[in-house]
C-alpha cells in the first residue's frame, strides 16, 4: 500500500488505535518516528508540483481516511 518502512507503518497504525480509545482532547506521547517524517515530508513541500484542486480525489481521500480510521 506505501513505500513508507515497517517503523513508520507500525507507529501509524498503533497511533490510529490510540485515538480510537481516546477523545481528541487526550495528549499523547510524541512518536519520534513519525516526527521525523512530518519533519521530512514538509522540507519536501517545495518538490511537489501545484495541482488544480479535484473534487473527486478529494472525496476518494477522504473516503479512504474514514476507512483507515473506523477500521
Amino acid at each position: 500500500m506505501s513505500d513508507l518502512p515497517d517503523e513508520v507503518t507500525d507507529a501509524i497504525a498503533a497511533l490510529v488505535i490510540a485515538k480510537r480509545r481516546t477523545n481528541e482532547r487526550g495528549n499523547a506521547a510524541r512518536v519520534p518516528v513519525l516526527d521525523h517524517l512530518i519533519r521530512d515530508e514538509l522540507a519536501r513541500v517545495g518538490e511537489v508540483p501545484a495541482r488544480r484542486p479535484d473534487a473527486a480525489l478529494r472525496d476518494r481521500a477522504d473516503a479512504l481516511f474514514v476507512d483507515l480510521v473506523n477500521g
